[in-house]
Protein backbone atom coordinates (compact mmCIF):
# COMPACT_ATOMS: atom_id res chain seq x y z
CA UNK A 1 0.00 0.00 0.00
CA UNK A 2 1.41 3.42 -0.96
CA UNK A 3 2.19 6.16 1.55
CA UNK A 4 -0.67 8.22 0.08
CA UNK A 5 -3.07 5.37 0.73
CA UNK A 6 -1.90 4.90 4.31
CA UNK A 7 -2.11 8.63 5.03
CA UNK A 8 -5.58 8.80 3.54
CA UNK A 9 -6.65 6.02 5.89
CA UNK A 10 -5.36 7.76 9.03
CA UNK A 11 -8.22 9.31 11.00
CA UNK A 12 -8.43 12.04 13.61
CA UNK A 13 -6.96 10.96 16.93
CA UNK A 14 -9.68 10.19 19.44
CA UNK A 15 -10.12 11.02 23.14
CA UNK A 16 -11.78 9.35 26.13
CA UNK A 17 -15.16 9.71 27.69
CA UNK A 18 -16.25 9.30 31.30
CA UNK A 19 -18.06 6.21 32.44
CA UNK A 20 -21.85 6.29 32.25
CA UNK A 21 -23.60 6.47 35.59
CA UNK A 22 -26.04 3.65 36.22
CA UNK A 23 -26.56 0.49 34.27
CA UNK A 24 -29.08 1.55 31.62
CA UNK A 25 -27.94 0.86 28.07
CA UNK A 26 -26.86 4.18 26.55
CA UNK A 27 -27.90 5.42 23.15
CA UNK A 28 -25.37 6.29 20.45
CA UNK A 29 -26.02 9.96 21.11
CA UNK A 30 -25.32 9.53 24.81
CA UNK A 31 -22.02 7.81 24.04
CA UNK A 32 -20.93 10.72 21.86
CA UNK A 33 -22.09 13.29 24.43
CA UNK A 34 -20.05 11.54 27.13
CA UNK A 35 -17.11 11.54 24.80
CA UNK A 36 -17.34 15.27 24.20
CA UNK A 37 -17.58 16.02 27.94
CA UNK A 38 -14.60 13.88 28.83
CA UNK A 39 -12.19 15.40 26.32
CA UNK A 40 -12.53 18.74 28.05
CA UNK A 41 -15.78 19.95 26.57
CA UNK A 42 -16.54 22.82 24.24
CA UNK A 43 -14.80 25.45 26.35
CA UNK A 44 -11.50 23.58 26.28
CA UNK A 45 -11.65 23.04 22.54
CA UNK A 46 -12.70 26.62 21.84
CA UNK A 47 -9.32 27.64 23.24
CA UNK A 48 -7.53 25.53 20.60
CA UNK A 49 -6.57 27.33 17.42
CA UNK A 50 -3.77 25.07 16.12
CA UNK A 51 -2.05 21.77 16.84
CA UNK A 52 1.40 20.53 15.85
CA UNK A 53 2.18 16.84 16.38
CA UNK A 54 5.48 15.09 15.67
CA UNK A 55 6.74 11.55 15.98
CA UNK A 56 7.55 8.46 13.96
CA UNK A 57 5.67 6.30 11.50
CA UNK A 58 6.41 2.60 10.96
CA UNK A 59 5.04 0.41 8.18
CA UNK A 60 5.38 -3.38 8.42
CA UNK A 61 4.46 -5.53 5.45
CA UNK A 62 5.53 -8.97 4.23
CA UNK A 63 8.48 -9.15 6.60
CA UNK A 64 9.74 -5.68 5.65
CA UNK A 65 9.77 -2.72 8.04
CA UNK A 66 10.14 0.96 7.16
CA UNK A 67 10.36 3.69 9.79
CA UNK A 68 10.20 7.38 9.03
CA UNK A 69 9.39 10.79 10.47
CA UNK A 70 5.79 11.89 11.00
CA UNK A 71 4.41 15.42 11.34
CA UNK A 72 0.88 16.72 11.51
CA UNK A 73 -0.33 20.31 11.37
CA UNK A 74 -3.92 21.38 12.09
CA UNK A 75 -5.63 24.76 12.22
CA UNK A 76 -9.20 25.61 13.16
CA UNK A 77 -11.69 25.26 11.78
CA UNK A 78 -10.87 22.75 9.03
CA UNK A 79 -7.29 22.61 7.83
CA UNK A 80 -5.00 19.65 8.43
CA UNK A 81 -1.86 18.24 6.79
CA UNK A 82 0.03 15.03 7.53
CA UNK A 83 3.60 14.65 6.27
CA UNK A 84 5.91 11.61 6.34
CA UNK A 85 9.49 11.07 5.22
CA UNK A 86 11.12 7.68 4.70
CA UNK A 87 14.79 7.02 4.01
CA UNK A 88 15.18 4.45 1.23
CA UNK A 89 18.95 4.10 1.49
CA UNK A 90 21.79 5.55 -0.59
CA UNK A 91 20.50 9.03 0.18
CA UNK A 92 17.12 8.43 -1.47
CA UNK A 93 13.97 9.53 0.34
CA UNK A 94 10.24 9.17 -0.11
CA UNK A 95 8.13 12.10 1.11
CA UNK A 96 4.35 11.84 1.28
CA UNK A 97 1.64 14.26 2.37
CA UNK A 98 -2.09 14.15 2.72
CA UNK A 99 -4.37 17.00 3.66
CA UNK A 100 -7.28 19.37 3.30
CA UNK A 101 -6.82 23.13 3.14
CA UNK A 102 -10.43 24.19 3.61
CA UNK A 103 -11.14 23.94 -0.11
CA UNK A 104 -9.56 20.82 -1.61
CA UNK A 105 -7.98 17.58 -0.49
CA UNK A 106 -4.88 15.96 -1.90
CA UNK A 107 -2.28 13.26 -1.53
CA UNK A 108 1.27 13.53 -2.84
CA UNK A 109 4.43 11.45 -3.09
CA UNK A 110 7.89 12.79 -3.90
CA UNK A 111 10.76 10.40 -4.62
CA UNK A 112 13.85 11.97 -6.11
CA UNK A 113 12.73 14.05 -9.06
CA UNK A 114 9.42 12.19 -9.38
CA UNK A 115 6.39 14.05 -8.02
CA UNK A 116 2.93 12.53 -8.01
CA UNK A 117 -0.04 14.55 -6.74
CA UNK A 118 -3.57 13.19 -6.50
CA UNK A 119 -6.57 15.44 -6.02
CA UNK A 120 -8.98 13.58 -3.78
CA UNK A 121 -12.58 13.04 -4.78
CA UNK A 122 -15.63 11.14 -3.53
CA UNK A 123 -15.34 9.09 -0.33
CA UNK A 124 -11.60 9.78 0.06
CA UNK A 125 -12.19 13.55 -0.04
CA UNK A 126 -15.13 13.25 2.37
CA UNK A 127 -12.94 11.33 4.83
CA UNK A 128 -10.12 13.88 4.72
CA UNK A 129 -12.61 16.73 5.14
CA UNK A 130 -14.11 15.08 8.23
CA UNK A 131 -10.70 14.59 9.76
CA UNK A 132 -9.59 18.16 9.03
CA UNK A 133 -11.87 19.59 11.75
CA UNK A 134 -9.60 20.47 14.69
CA UNK A 135 -12.58 20.19 17.03
CA UNK A 136 -13.86 16.90 15.65
CA UNK A 137 -13.00 15.07 18.87
CA UNK A 138 -15.96 16.75 20.59
CA UNK A 139 -18.23 16.42 17.57
CA UNK A 140 -17.77 12.83 16.43
CA UNK A 141 -21.49 12.32 15.91
CA UNK A 142 -21.65 15.30 13.57
CA UNK A 143 -19.21 13.53 11.26
CA UNK A 144 -21.92 11.04 10.31
CA UNK A 145 -25.22 11.36 8.53
CA UNK A 146 -26.64 8.71 10.86
CA UNK A 147 -25.47 6.76 13.92
CA UNK A 148 -26.88 3.89 15.94
CA UNK A 149 -25.81 1.68 18.82
CA UNK A 150 -25.53 -1.87 17.52
CA UNK A 151 -24.84 -3.58 20.84
CA UNK A 152 -21.87 -4.58 22.96
CA UNK A 153 -18.98 -6.99 22.54
CA UNK A 154 -16.14 -8.36 24.62
CA UNK A 155 -12.73 -8.55 22.92
CA UNK A 156 -9.66 -9.65 24.85
CA UNK A 157 -11.49 -9.19 28.13
CA UNK A 158 -12.45 -5.62 27.23
CA UNK A 159 -16.17 -4.82 27.20
CA UNK A 160 -17.02 -2.53 24.31
CA UNK A 161 -20.01 -0.51 23.20
CA UNK A 162 -20.34 -0.67 19.42
CA UNK A 163 -21.70 2.21 17.34
CA UNK A 164 -22.25 2.25 13.58
CA UNK A 165 -21.73 5.57 11.83
CA UNK A 166 -22.83 6.27 8.26
CA UNK A 167 -20.74 9.04 6.62
CA UNK A 168 -22.16 11.34 3.96
CA UNK A 169 -19.98 9.54 1.41
CA UNK A 170 -18.75 5.98 1.69
CA UNK A 171 -19.77 2.85 3.54
CA UNK A 172 -20.70 2.66 7.25
CA UNK A 173 -17.93 2.59 9.84
CA UNK A 174 -17.89 0.79 13.19
CA UNK A 175 -16.66 2.51 16.36
CA UNK A 176 -15.78 0.54 19.51
CA UNK A 177 -15.88 2.45 22.81
CA UNK A 178 -14.41 0.97 25.97
CA UNK A 179 -17.43 0.52 28.27
CA UNK A 180 -15.36 1.16 31.41
CA UNK A 181 -13.42 4.26 30.39
CA UNK A 182 -15.47 5.49 27.45
CA UNK A 183 -12.35 5.69 25.29
CA UNK A 184 -12.63 5.10 21.57
CA UNK A 185 -10.63 1.88 21.39
CA UNK A 186 -11.00 0.91 17.72
CA UNK A 187 -12.54 2.09 14.45
CA UNK A 188 -13.22 -0.26 11.53
CA UNK A 189 -13.42 0.93 7.95
CA UNK A 190 -13.71 -1.20 4.81
CA UNK A 191 -12.04 0.20 1.68
CA UNK A 192 -13.01 -0.95 -1.79
CA UNK A 193 -11.42 -1.39 -5.18
CA UNK A 194 -13.06 -1.80 -8.58
CA UNK A 195 -14.15 -5.36 -7.92
CA UNK A 196 -14.90 -5.95 -4.26
CA UNK A 197 -14.69 -4.85 -0.68
CA UNK A 198 -11.17 -5.09 0.70
CA UNK A 199 -10.20 -6.48 4.11
CA UNK A 200 -11.40 -4.37 7.02
CA UNK A 201 -8.88 -1.77 8.18
CA UNK A 202 -8.81 -1.76 11.98
CA UNK A 203 -7.49 1.36 13.71
CA UNK A 204 -6.50 1.02 17.38
CA UNK A 205 -6.03 3.98 19.75
CA UNK A 206 -3.49 3.49 22.53
CA UNK A 207 -1.35 5.28 25.12
CA UNK A 208 -3.74 8.12 25.89
CA UNK A 209 -2.08 11.20 27.42
CA UNK A 210 -3.34 14.58 28.54
CA UNK A 211 -2.02 17.66 26.75
CA UNK A 212 -3.31 21.11 27.69
CA UNK A 213 -6.36 19.51 29.25
CA UNK A 214 -7.06 17.40 26.14
CA UNK A 215 -6.73 13.62 26.35
CA UNK A 216 -5.53 11.99 23.14
CA UNK A 217 -3.80 8.78 22.03
CA UNK A 218 -0.07 8.99 21.42
CA UNK A 219 -0.08 5.67 19.53
CA UNK A 220 -2.36 4.90 16.59
CA UNK A 221 -2.10 1.48 14.91
CA UNK A 222 -3.71 0.51 11.63
CA UNK A 223 -3.92 -3.19 10.80
CA UNK A 224 -5.16 -4.76 7.60
CA UNK A 225 -4.46 -8.01 5.75
CA UNK A 226 -1.03 -8.61 7.26
CA UNK A 227 0.10 -4.99 7.01
CA UNK A 228 0.52 -2.68 9.99
CA UNK A 229 1.07 1.07 10.24
CA UNK A 230 2.01 2.61 13.60
CA UNK A 231 2.19 6.32 14.40
CA UNK A 232 3.94 7.14 17.69
CA UNK A 233 3.77 10.76 18.78
CA UNK A 234 6.64 12.25 20.75
CA UNK A 235 5.52 15.87 20.80
CA UNK A 236 2.13 17.65 20.75
CA UNK A 237 1.79 21.44 21.01
CA UNK A 238 -1.30 23.60 20.81
CA UNK A 239 -1.84 27.20 19.71
CA UNK A 240 1.44 27.37 17.81
CA UNK A 241 1.53 30.11 15.14
CA UNK A 242 1.10 28.49 11.71
CA UNK A 243 1.36 30.21 8.36
CA UNK A 244 -1.25 29.64 5.67
CA UNK A 245 1.53 28.31 3.47
CA UNK A 246 1.70 25.27 5.76
CA UNK A 247 -1.63 24.13 4.31
CA UNK A 248 -0.98 24.99 0.67
CA UNK A 249 -1.71 22.05 -1.59
CA UNK A 250 1.20 20.87 -3.73
CA UNK A 251 1.11 22.17 -7.26
CA UNK A 252 -1.27 19.93 -9.14
CA UNK A 253 0.07 19.05 -12.55
CA UNK A 254 -0.69 15.94 -14.57
CA UNK A 255 2.24 13.65 -15.12
CA UNK A 256 4.11 14.31 -18.32
CA UNK A 257 2.97 12.60 -21.46
CA UNK A 258 5.12 9.52 -22.13
CA UNK A 259 7.84 10.04 -24.68
CA UNK A 260 7.26 8.78 -28.18
CA UNK A 261 3.98 7.61 -29.68
CA UNK A 262 0.99 5.73 -28.34
CA UNK A 263 2.35 2.64 -30.10
CA UNK A 264 5.71 3.02 -28.34
CA UNK A 265 4.01 3.40 -24.98
CA UNK A 266 1.72 0.39 -25.42
CA UNK A 267 4.50 -1.92 -26.60
CA UNK A 268 6.74 -0.89 -23.71
CA UNK A 269 3.98 -1.48 -21.17
CA UNK A 270 3.07 -4.84 -22.65
CA UNK A 271 6.67 -5.96 -22.24
CA UNK A 272 6.90 -4.65 -18.68
CA UNK A 273 3.53 -6.09 -17.64
CA UNK A 274 3.95 -9.36 -19.58
CA UNK A 275 0.74 -8.87 -21.58
CA UNK A 276 0.66 -11.27 -24.58
CA UNK A 277 -1.92 -9.41 -26.67
CA UNK A 278 -3.79 -6.11 -26.60
CA UNK A 279 -6.31 -4.21 -28.71
CA UNK A 280 -6.85 -0.45 -28.42
CA UNK A 281 -9.42 2.00 -29.69
CA UNK A 282 -9.65 5.75 -29.06
CA UNK A 283 -12.83 7.65 -29.88
CA UNK A 284 -12.58 11.44 -29.84
CA UNK A 285 -15.71 13.55 -30.26
CA UNK A 286 -17.54 10.64 -31.84
CA UNK A 287 -14.76 9.74 -34.30
CA UNK A 288 -12.36 6.81 -34.15
CA UNK A 289 -8.90 8.36 -34.09
CA UNK A 290 -6.86 5.29 -33.17
CA UNK A 291 -7.59 1.58 -33.52
CA UNK A 292 -4.81 -0.98 -33.36
CA UNK A 293 -3.83 -4.47 -32.29
CA UNK A 294 -0.58 -5.41 -30.57
CA UNK A 295 1.08 -8.68 -29.67
CA UNK A 296 -0.52 -12.08 -30.06
CA UNK A 297 -4.05 -13.33 -29.49
CA UNK A 298 -2.99 -16.97 -29.14
CA UNK A 299 0.48 -17.87 -27.92
CA UNK A 300 0.17 -21.45 -29.13
CA UNK A 301 -0.13 -20.38 -32.76
CA UNK A 302 1.42 -16.91 -32.59
CA UNK A 303 -1.74 -15.33 -34.04
CA UNK A 304 -1.47 -11.53 -34.02
CA UNK A 305 -4.08 -9.28 -32.38
CA UNK A 306 -6.08 -7.07 -34.73
CA UNK A 307 -9.01 -4.68 -34.13
CA UNK A 308 -11.23 -7.66 -34.97
CA UNK A 309 -9.81 -9.96 -32.28
CA UNK A 310 -12.57 -11.06 -29.89
CA UNK A 311 -11.87 -10.71 -26.15
CA UNK A 312 -13.86 -11.78 -23.11
CA UNK A 313 -14.99 -8.49 -21.54
CA UNK A 314 -15.67 -9.99 -18.07
CA UNK A 315 -17.18 -7.33 -15.79
CA UNK A 316 -17.32 -4.69 -18.51
CA UNK A 317 -20.43 -6.76 -19.31
CA UNK A 318 -22.17 -5.08 -16.38
CA UNK A 319 -22.55 -1.82 -18.29
CA UNK A 320 -24.42 -3.71 -21.03
CA UNK A 321 -26.67 -5.45 -18.51
CA UNK A 322 -27.44 -2.08 -16.95
CA UNK A 323 -28.19 -0.69 -20.41
CA UNK A 324 -30.62 -3.57 -21.00
CA UNK A 325 -32.45 -2.69 -17.78
CA UNK A 326 -32.63 0.95 -18.85
CA UNK A 327 -34.05 -0.05 -22.23
CA UNK A 328 -36.76 -1.99 -20.38
CA UNK A 329 -37.51 1.05 -18.24
CA UNK A 330 -37.91 3.08 -21.43
CA UNK A 331 -40.39 0.46 -22.61
CA UNK A 332 -42.29 0.63 -19.33
CA UNK A 333 -41.53 -3.00 -18.45
CA UNK A 334 -39.23 -2.37 -15.44
CA UNK A 335 -39.34 0.25 -12.68
CA UNK A 336 -36.05 1.01 -10.96
CA UNK A 337 -37.50 1.43 -7.47
CA UNK A 338 -39.77 -1.59 -7.58
CA UNK A 339 -38.84 -4.59 -5.43
CA UNK A 340 -37.09 -7.34 -7.38
CA UNK A 341 -39.57 -9.96 -6.14
CA UNK A 342 -41.98 -8.37 -8.63
CA UNK A 343 -39.83 -9.70 -11.44
CA UNK A 344 -38.30 -12.75 -9.76
CA UNK A 345 -40.94 -15.22 -8.53
CA UNK A 346 -39.62 -17.43 -5.77
CA UNK A 347 -37.36 -14.76 -4.28
CA UNK A 348 -36.49 -15.54 -0.65
CA UNK A 349 -37.91 -13.38 2.17
CA UNK A 350 -34.44 -11.92 2.77
CA UNK A 351 -34.72 -10.11 -0.58
CA UNK A 352 -38.09 -8.49 0.15
CA UNK A 353 -36.66 -4.96 0.42
CA UNK A 354 -34.20 -5.16 -2.50
CA UNK A 355 -35.08 -2.95 -5.47
CA UNK A 356 -33.83 -2.99 -9.05
CA UNK A 357 -31.87 0.17 -8.28
CA UNK A 358 -30.10 -1.61 -5.42
CA UNK A 359 -28.92 -4.31 -7.82
CA UNK A 360 -27.71 -1.79 -10.37
CA UNK A 361 -25.68 0.19 -7.83
CA UNK A 362 -24.33 -2.80 -5.85
CA UNK A 363 -26.16 -1.63 -2.73
CA UNK A 364 -28.38 -4.70 -2.29
CA UNK A 365 -25.97 -6.19 0.29
CA UNK A 366 -25.78 -9.46 -1.65
CA UNK A 367 -22.67 -11.66 -1.53
CA UNK A 368 -19.54 -10.09 -3.00
CA UNK A 369 -17.63 -11.31 -6.02
CA UNK A 370 -15.57 -13.83 -4.04
CA UNK A 371 -18.43 -15.38 -2.07
CA UNK A 372 -21.44 -15.37 -4.38
CA UNK A 373 -23.27 -18.61 -5.29
CA UNK A 374 -21.41 -20.19 -2.38
CA UNK A 375 -23.29 -23.50 -2.32
CA UNK A 376 -22.56 -24.34 -5.96
CA UNK A 377 -18.87 -25.13 -5.73
CA UNK A 378 -16.78 -25.59 -8.89
CA UNK A 379 -18.66 -27.03 -11.86
CA UNK A 380 -18.34 -27.09 -15.63
CA UNK A 381 -21.98 -26.16 -16.32
CA UNK A 382 -24.12 -23.69 -14.39
CA UNK A 383 -27.87 -23.62 -15.01
CA UNK A 384 -29.80 -20.45 -14.25
CA UNK A 385 -32.16 -22.20 -11.83
CA UNK A 386 -29.24 -23.62 -9.85
CA UNK A 387 -27.52 -20.26 -9.66
CA UNK A 388 -30.75 -18.61 -8.52
CA UNK A 389 -31.20 -21.20 -5.77
CA UNK A 390 -27.58 -20.77 -4.67
CA UNK A 391 -27.94 -17.00 -4.65
CA UNK A 392 -31.05 -17.31 -2.50
CA UNK A 393 -28.99 -19.19 0.10
CA UNK A 394 -26.05 -16.77 0.13
CA UNK A 395 -25.97 -14.73 3.37
CA UNK A 396 -26.64 -11.01 3.07
CA UNK A 397 -24.19 -8.60 4.69
CA UNK A 398 -26.47 -5.70 5.65
CA UNK A 399 -29.84 -4.03 5.17
CA UNK A 400 -30.39 -3.28 1.45
CA UNK A 401 -29.49 0.26 0.54
CA UNK A 402 -27.17 0.89 3.48
CA UNK A 403 -23.82 -0.15 2.01
CA UNK A 404 -21.99 -0.54 -1.31
CA UNK A 405 -20.77 -4.08 -1.92
CA UNK A 406 -19.76 -5.11 -5.43
CA UNK A 407 -21.74 -8.23 -6.30
CA UNK A 408 -21.80 -10.56 -9.28
CA UNK A 409 -24.95 -12.07 -7.78
CA UNK A 410 -26.75 -8.76 -8.21
CA UNK A 411 -25.94 -8.52 -11.91
CA UNK A 412 -26.87 -12.15 -12.44
CA UNK A 413 -30.29 -11.33 -10.96
CA UNK A 414 -30.54 -8.32 -13.27
CA UNK A 415 -30.06 -10.71 -16.18
CA UNK A 416 -32.98 -12.77 -14.87
CA UNK A 417 -35.07 -9.59 -14.67
CA UNK A 418 -34.18 -8.81 -18.30
CA UNK A 419 -35.39 -12.26 -19.33
CA UNK A 420 -38.57 -12.25 -17.25
CA UNK A 421 -39.59 -8.69 -18.13
CA UNK A 422 -38.81 -8.98 -21.85
CA UNK A 423 -39.90 -12.56 -22.48
CA UNK A 424 -36.59 -13.18 -24.27
CA UNK A 425 -33.34 -14.82 -23.31
CA UNK A 426 -30.71 -12.33 -22.15
CA UNK A 427 -28.49 -13.04 -25.13
CA UNK A 428 -31.38 -12.61 -27.58
CA UNK A 429 -32.55 -9.35 -25.99
CA UNK A 430 -29.08 -7.82 -26.28
CA UNK A 431 -28.77 -9.05 -29.86
CA UNK A 432 -32.14 -7.63 -30.91
CA UNK A 433 -31.97 -4.38 -28.99
CA UNK A 434 -28.31 -3.46 -29.32
CA UNK A 435 -25.86 -5.69 -31.16
CA UNK A 436 -27.89 -6.23 -34.33
CA UNK A 437 -29.19 -2.68 -34.87
CA UNK A 438 -25.76 -1.16 -34.16
CA UNK A 439 -23.88 -3.50 -36.49
CA UNK A 440 -21.88 -5.12 -33.68
CA UNK A 441 -21.49 -8.31 -35.70
CA UNK A 442 -18.56 -9.73 -33.70
CA UNK A 443 -20.21 -9.30 -30.27
CA UNK A 444 -21.86 -12.23 -28.53
CA UNK A 445 -22.74 -13.69 -25.16
CA UNK A 446 -20.68 -16.53 -23.71
CA UNK A 447 -21.30 -19.96 -25.18
CA UNK A 448 -18.45 -22.37 -24.59
CA UNK A 449 -19.88 -24.73 -27.22
CA UNK A 450 -19.70 -22.10 -29.95
CA UNK A 451 -16.77 -21.64 -32.32
CA UNK A 452 -16.00 -17.90 -32.14
CA UNK A 453 -13.90 -16.63 -35.03
CA UNK A 454 -10.87 -14.52 -34.09
CA UNK A 455 -11.27 -15.26 -30.38
CA UNK A 456 -8.23 -14.49 -28.22
CA UNK A 457 -7.04 -17.05 -25.72
CA UNK A 458 -6.94 -15.94 -22.10
CA UNK A 459 -3.81 -16.10 -19.95
CA UNK A 460 -2.61 -15.41 -16.43
CA UNK A 461 0.68 -15.83 -14.55
CA UNK A 462 1.36 -18.84 -12.39
CA UNK A 463 4.66 -19.83 -10.81
CA UNK A 464 6.46 -17.20 -12.87
CA UNK A 465 5.09 -18.51 -16.17
CA UNK A 466 2.36 -17.33 -18.51
CA UNK A 467 -0.34 -20.02 -18.47
CA UNK A 468 -3.87 -20.52 -19.75
CA UNK A 469 -6.43 -18.73 -17.60
CA UNK A 470 -8.84 -21.74 -17.69
CA UNK A 471 -12.13 -19.81 -17.71
CA UNK A 472 -13.99 -22.66 -19.36
CA UNK A 473 -17.26 -22.92 -17.42
CA UNK A 474 -20.53 -22.87 -19.35
CA UNK A 475 -22.91 -20.40 -17.68
CA UNK A 476 -26.46 -20.30 -18.97
CA UNK A 477 -27.02 -16.68 -17.87
CA UNK A 478 -23.68 -14.81 -17.69
CA UNK A 479 -25.14 -11.30 -17.35
CA UNK A 480 -22.47 -10.40 -14.80
CA UNK A 481 -19.42 -11.24 -16.93
CA UNK A 482 -20.13 -13.00 -20.22
CA UNK A 483 -20.02 -10.64 -23.22
CA UNK A 484 -17.32 -11.13 -25.89
CA UNK A 485 -16.46 -8.29 -28.24
CA UNK A 486 -13.84 -6.42 -30.25
CA UNK A 487 -12.55 -2.87 -30.05
CA UNK A 488 -14.15 -2.24 -33.45
CA UNK A 489 -17.58 -3.20 -32.11
CA UNK A 490 -17.07 -1.35 -28.84
CA UNK A 491 -16.29 1.81 -30.78
CA UNK A 492 -19.68 1.42 -32.50
CA UNK A 493 -21.30 0.97 -29.07
CA UNK A 494 -19.58 4.06 -27.70
CA UNK A 495 -20.59 6.16 -30.68
CA UNK A 496 -24.18 4.95 -30.29
CA UNK A 497 -24.22 5.90 -26.62
CA UNK A 498 -22.97 9.40 -27.43
CA UNK A 499 -25.44 9.88 -30.28
CA UNK A 500 -28.46 8.62 -28.33
CA UNK A 501 -28.94 5.62 -30.63
CA UNK A 502 -28.47 3.02 -27.88
CA UNK A 503 -30.39 4.68 -25.06
CA UNK A 504 -32.28 7.90 -24.47
CA UNK A 505 -30.15 10.72 -23.09
CA UNK A 506 -32.10 10.70 -19.81
CA UNK A 507 -31.41 6.99 -19.35
CA UNK A 508 -27.70 7.44 -19.92
CA UNK A 509 -27.59 10.37 -17.50
CA UNK A 510 -29.30 8.26 -14.83
CA UNK A 511 -26.64 5.58 -15.25
CA UNK A 512 -23.93 8.09 -14.40
CA UNK A 513 -25.30 9.40 -11.08
CA UNK A 514 -23.50 8.22 -7.91
CA UNK A 515 -25.40 5.75 -5.75
CA UNK A 516 -27.18 7.22 -2.73
CA UNK A 517 -27.19 5.09 0.41
CA UNK A 518 -30.23 4.84 2.68
CA UNK A 519 -28.94 7.35 5.21
CA UNK A 520 -27.88 9.92 2.62
CA UNK A 521 -24.31 8.77 2.00
CA UNK A 522 -23.05 8.49 -1.57
CA UNK A 523 -20.81 6.07 -3.43
CA UNK A 524 -19.18 6.76 -6.84
CA UNK A 525 -20.84 3.93 -8.76
CA UNK A 526 -23.79 4.41 -11.07
CA UNK A 527 -25.57 1.72 -13.10
CA UNK A 528 -22.81 -0.57 -14.39
CA UNK A 529 -20.19 2.18 -14.36
CA UNK A 530 -17.63 3.36 -11.82
CA UNK A 531 -17.62 7.16 -11.52
CA UNK A 532 -14.41 8.98 -10.68
CA UNK A 533 -11.84 11.65 -11.37
CA UNK A 534 -8.35 11.37 -12.81
CA UNK A 535 -5.93 14.27 -12.75
CA UNK A 536 -8.71 16.83 -12.93
CA UNK A 537 -10.81 14.95 -15.50
CA UNK A 538 -14.17 13.37 -14.74
CA UNK A 539 -14.21 9.67 -15.62
CA UNK A 540 -16.82 6.97 -16.25
CA UNK A 541 -15.18 3.58 -16.36
CA UNK A 542 -15.29 -0.14 -15.73
CA UNK A 543 -12.72 -2.90 -15.71
CA UNK A 544 -12.92 -6.62 -16.24
CA UNK A 545 -11.14 -9.48 -14.50
CA UNK A 546 -9.77 -10.75 -17.80
CA UNK A 547 -7.65 -7.63 -18.35
CA UNK A 548 -10.16 -5.27 -19.96
CA UNK A 549 -10.87 -1.60 -19.33
CA UNK A 550 -13.35 0.86 -20.84
CA UNK A 551 -12.92 4.51 -19.81
CA UNK A 552 -14.86 7.60 -20.86
CA UNK A 553 -13.80 11.18 -20.25
CA UNK A 554 -17.24 12.74 -20.81
CA UNK A 555 -16.31 16.41 -20.48
CA UNK A 556 -13.65 16.00 -23.17
CA UNK A 557 -15.78 13.64 -25.33
CA UNK A 558 -12.93 11.12 -25.23
CA UNK A 559 -13.15 7.35 -24.84
CA UNK A 560 -10.25 4.91 -24.53
CA UNK A 561 -10.85 1.15 -24.54
CA UNK A 562 -8.11 -1.41 -23.92
CA UNK A 563 -8.73 -5.16 -24.19
CA UNK A 564 -5.99 -7.57 -23.16
CA UNK A 565 -5.75 -11.32 -22.75
CA UNK A 566 -3.91 -11.27 -19.40
CA UNK A 567 -6.28 -11.63 -16.46
CA UNK A 568 -6.47 -12.76 -12.86
CA UNK A 569 -8.19 -16.13 -12.66
CA UNK A 570 -6.18 -19.18 -11.51
CA UNK A 571 -2.96 -17.19 -11.24
CA UNK A 572 -0.85 -16.89 -8.12
CA UNK A 573 1.09 -13.73 -8.99
CA UNK A 574 0.12 -10.09 -9.40
CA UNK A 575 -1.29 -9.24 -12.81
CA UNK A 576 -1.25 -5.61 -13.89
CA UNK A 577 -3.33 -5.17 -17.03
CA UNK A 578 -5.33 -2.12 -15.95
CA UNK A 579 -4.78 1.64 -16.00
CA UNK A 580 -3.59 1.76 -19.59
CA UNK A 581 -6.70 3.63 -20.74
CA UNK A 582 -5.77 6.56 -18.52
CA UNK A 583 -2.18 6.73 -19.67
CA UNK A 584 -3.20 6.52 -23.33
CA UNK A 585 -5.59 9.39 -22.65
CA UNK A 586 -2.61 11.65 -21.93
CA UNK A 587 -1.86 11.66 -25.64
CA UNK A 588 -5.30 13.10 -26.43
CA UNK A 589 -6.35 15.32 -23.52
CA UNK A 590 -5.58 18.92 -24.40
CA UNK A 591 -4.88 19.91 -20.76
CA UNK A 592 -2.21 17.24 -20.42
CA UNK A 593 1.30 18.55 -21.17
Amino acid sequence: MSCIAWLTLLITLAVPARETQGTARPTAEEIFVRHARAVGGKDAYDRLTTRVSKGTITIRSAGTTFTGAYEEYAKAPNKRVRVTRFSLGDGATLDASNGFNGTLGWGSEISGSTVHVTRLRGPELALVMRNADLHSEIALQQQYADTRLTGSRTIGGRRLQVVEGVPTEGNPETLFFDARTGLLWRLDRQPINDFALQPVVKTYYEDYRRVDGILMPFVVRRVTNGEELIVRLTEVRHNVPLQEATFAAPAFAPAARPAGSVDDYIRAEMTKRRIPGLALVVVNDGQVVKMEGYGVATLEHNVPVTPDTVFELASVTKSFTAAAIMRLTEQGKVALDRRIATYLPGSPPAWKDITVRHLLTHTACLADIFHGFGSLGIQLDYATKDMFEAAAHDPMSCIPGTKYQYSDVGYFLLGMIVENASGQRYRDFLRDQFFGPLGMTATSVLDQWAVVKNRASGYTIHDGTTVNIRRVQQVELPSHFGIFSTVRDLAKWDQALTAGRALEASSLAAMWIPATLAHGGRWPYGFGWKLGEWEGHRTISHGGYTGTEYTRFPDEKLTVIVLTNLGLDRGDEAVDSWGLTYEVARFYLSSTP
